[in-house]
């Protein structure tokens, strides 16, 4: 079971496979377009963006998966793109990983290598394009290159916010302190559903609405473990709430269920053992979080 209470309206989820480029304007770099083409030897991942963008690629084992490193950017792609892939790739996610880098996430179908990469200027109408070519490899092959990748980066760790005591001596009024966790964020999409729409856009919104209303009340103090859509450790989101001094910790999520029939919200509580299959599944799922 989950170590978090988690509130869990239902969202059926669904796909779509079209990743048009979409207009828009910000002052930082933004990606317009993706694309994702199977040729005959290899698979091509094609990001489009309006500045020339430098990138850090590497993979990583269990599960198999692309990642790439980016600057932070703003994304302008319809709601969905991701869900799909084609080839060697069977999905793929992006987002803000951490303050100053976003990444992008693609989950491959078998061990592969990354055979080319390389960015092109705007032409024909096109935009700077950062291009990957994957080619499947033996798992040998592949494992081989994750550990030399692991050696030769430098992976800068995210900080882990101090634990303080759980009730701190400095109140200075007697309001009860709640946490509210909204679920994901980032490059961490959660469910999608069939219309394209994203959990972590659901739980972020519930997320702002209950604190609006319980801090109307002018009993409770209310900190949100994410305030934007950024990536945030399982682990930080419970250190953020020890050092807030709270009393209630509440997560908030929007998951998918198998049963169609069911409607309507759930409630969990911290448990050691799973109270169903569906419960164990759901928890299974959102605790292995931190692979992102």
């Amino acid at each position: 079971m989950c170590r978090y209470l988690k509130i869990l309206p239902l969202l059926l989820a669904g796909l779509g496979a079209v990743f048009p480029v979409a207009p828009g304007t910000s002052a930082e770099p933004a990606v317009t377009g993706v694309r994702v083409g199977n040729h005959v030897s290899m698979t091509r991942f094609v990001l489009e963006a309006t500045e020339r963008l430098e990138a850090e690629v590497f993979t990583l084992a269990s599960p198999y998966r692309v990642v790439i490193d980016l600057p932070e950017v703003s994304w302008r792609l319809p709601e969905g793109v991701g869900k799909t892939g084609a080839g060697l790739i069977e999905n793929f996610r992006y987002g803000l990983f951490a303050p100053g880098k976003s990444r992008v996430v693609l989950d491959v179908k078998a061990p592969v290598a990354v055979k080319k990469s390389f960015i092109l200027a705007p032409d024909g109408g096109y935009r700077y394009r950062l291009v990957l070519d994957l080619e499947r490899v033996s798992r040998k092959a592949f494992f081989e290159r994750v550990e030399a990748g692991r050696r030769s980066r430098k992976v800068a760790a995210l900080p882990v916010p101090s634990p303080l005591p759980a009730r701190p001596k400095d109140r200075r009024d007697s309001k009860r302190v709640i946490v509210i966790d909204p679920g994901h964020g980032g490059v961490d999409p959660g469910t999608i559903g069939r219309r394209g729409t994203r959990e972590k856009t659901i739980t972020l919104i519930m997320a702002r609405e209950l604190r609006r209303r319980l801090e109307a009340t002018g009993r409770y103090r209310v900190v949100l473990t994410r305030r934007r859509d950024i990536f945030v450790r399982l682990r930080h989101r419970v250190a953020k709430a020890r050092a807030a001094g709270a009393e209630l910790f509440i997560s908030m999520h929007a998951d998918a269920i198998r049963n169609r029939r069911v409607r309507g919200a759930s409630v969990y509580t911290l448990s050691e053992v799973a109270s169903d299959k569906e419960a164990a599944a759901l928890a299974a799922k959102e605790n292995k979080a931190d692979l992102i």
